[in-house]
């Protein structure tokens, strides 16, 4: 048997990993200049100090346009303090809005000539698709069912001539708003028939105290925004600054003190604000007690006090590395971070890579899939020393991987099915201590309180796996 056979069969007993007999060979990206150090987005332009954070007041309601007044406020307009003075176009007559797919819907899928194919439920992913049998993938969000169902027809009618498949929406996603901000019950609230924004805002704790009073509420409706002063609605001083919320609606209070974190975060809710600088991602994160093991980092939202919506993928901001954009600003007075939670397989890929952290995809995902995202990095990487980690940090186990012989020999003996929460780690050299630069590049997901903790105890367990 060769060295790369006794190596699978090695694998194969400790682990009992299956392969992936794949007959594809994914070269390596070219090498690329360091990674960056973040840079703090709120220092000063001289002596390198945060400046102390501004407590500015609540953002103040602007005027609406007559379509805008329209949008949110019907036929009746909008109060005196926003409305723009113009005169309301006629209202059309109201119909019934066809119903757009999004994840979290169930679908039936039929295909009457051949009946192997059939499935009892075909769920929305959270990327947007629907994965079927024999033609992959289709995209489904903002789309009605009949246009799925008619794209997916066309589908298999290349592969059966005959054959009449059909999708058809079997569950409805619930009808949920979610709350963000310093509310006492924030996330996702469920609505059990036409309920208002005081409906909701009571739902999640948010009544009319004093301290309260001086924030402002936003409405999130795809890419629209509303802003109320938070006065007005919790006092209701006219029945019109009580919107009613539909399915899907983001909900933001902002104060001019905490700024929150929701999602998943061990912790969700307010998190204190420091006297001096704002509070950064990490920071904010360790303070929401770190991420779940559900966190979906790639696709986290940073909403403003002033209600401005940020898509944030955190493998950059909380393990370096490019790809990622501007690094954000650190959160202010009333801004909101939110994690979701991902239904897709996740691992981590760390060491010589050009965008370290979390990779993801729907279904399995394999060692050579991870390697060829993060982008390897040609010069110094120690190919055939690589690590794979699982069990981490509660018992980890640590396996040699030789990713020399995988990429550039296609032994794809090697190529190994990752499961949820593996870490591929490729060294800079042989002698690299794979055990200490595990504790520090996973520190960041863990709390403040407890990260130094694991990662010893991790360290240690890795030590004992590995001998």
């Amino acid at each position: 048997m060769g060295r790369h056979g006794e190596g699978l069969a090695r694998m194969s007993e400790r682990l009992g990993w299956s392969f992936a007999a794949v007959v594809t060979a994914v070269g390596c990206a070219g090498s690329a200049s360091p990674p960056r150090p973040l840079p703090d987005a709120r220092r000063a332009a001289a002596g390198g100090e945060p400046r102390a954070a501004v407590r500015a007041p609540a953002p103040e309601p602007r005027k609406l346009s007559p379509e805008e007044e329209l949008f949110w406020f019907g036929a009746s307009g909008a109060p005196k303090a926003i409305a723009s003075g113009q005169k309301l176009p006629e209202v059309p007559a109201e119909t019934e809005a066809p119903y757009l797919l999004a994840p979290g819907d169930t679908l039936e899928f039929r295909v009457p000539e051949v009946k192997d194919l059939n499935r009892d439920e075909v769920v929305v992913a959270p990327d947007g698709t629907v994965a079927l049998d024999m033609i992959g993938t289709v995209k489904a969000t903002g789309r009605t069912a009949e246009d799925v169902s008619a794209e997916v027809a066309k589908g298999y009618a290349k592969l059966y001539r005959k054959a009449s498949p059909r999708l058809a929406l079997k569950k409805a996603r619930p009808r949920e708003v979610v709350v963000l901000g310093p509310v006492a019950q924030g996330g996702r609230k469920r609505l059990a028939g036409q309920e208002t924004l005081l409906d909701v805002l009571g739902d999640a704790g948010f009544g009319a105290k004093s301290e309260n009073l001086r924030g402002s509420v936003s409405i999130q409706r795809g890419a629209r925004v509303l802003t109320l002063p938070a006065r007005e609605v919790l006092t209701l001083s006219d029945s019109r600054w009580n919107v009613r919320v539909k399915p899907d609606d983001v909900v933001v209070v902002h104060t001019e003190d905490p700024a929150s974190v929701a999602g998943e975060v061990k912790r969700p809710g307010a998190v204190p604000f420091p006297a001096q600088g704002g509070i950064p991602l990490p920071h904010a994160i360790a303070l929401a007690g770190g991420i779940t093991d559900d966190a979906d980092l790639q696709n986290a939202r940073i909403v403003r006090a002033d209600g401005r919506a940020e898509d944030v993928n955190l493998n950059p901001v909380l393990f370096g590395g490019g790809g990622g954009g501007e690094t954000p600003a650190p959160l202010g007075p009333g801004d909101s971070l939110s994690i979701p939670a991902s239904k897709q397989t996740r691992v981590y890929v760390f060491g010589m890579v050009q965008r370290p952290g979390q990779i993801k995809q729907a279904g399995p995902i394999s060692l050579l899939q991870a390697v060829a995202q993060a982008s390897p990095t040609q010069f110094g990487a120690v190919f055939n020393d690589a690590k794979l980690v699982r069990g981490w940090p509660e018992r980890p186990e640590v396996v040699p991987v030789d990713l020399d012989a995988l990429l550039f020999k296609q032994d794809v003996a090697w190529n190994v099915e990752l499961r949820d929460g593996d870490v591929v780690y490729i060294p800079e050299t042989a002698t690299s201590d794979v055990l200490d630069f595990l504790g520090r590049a996973l520190s960041p997901i863990s709390s403040a309180a407890t990260g130094a903790g694991q990662a010893s105890t991790g360290a240690a367990a890795l030590q004992n796996a590995g001998k």
